[in-house]
């Protein structure tokens, strides 16, 4: 699978960041060689994987 059609199959969404925290994530980003939109997709996963871990969510929750 490309990268064109990859990116096909996601959402786009919009976020809205306070100045001091975009530059943290950013910083964040950065140091582990990543775009600011994967950094936040691989916290998104990590926090949706530990809620599943925990029970909060299914695996099948869509």
């Amino acid at each position: 699978m490309t990268a064109i059609s990859m990116a096909k199959q996601k959402l786009r969404m919009s976020l809205y960041l306070p100045d001091e925290l975009k530059a943290k994530v950013e910083k964040l980003a950065e140091m582990e060689s990543r775009t600011i939109s994967n950094y936040i997709e691989s916290l998104c996963r990590e926090a949706v994987g530990l809620a599943i871990k925990e029970g909060r969510l299914n695996e099948d929750d869509e």
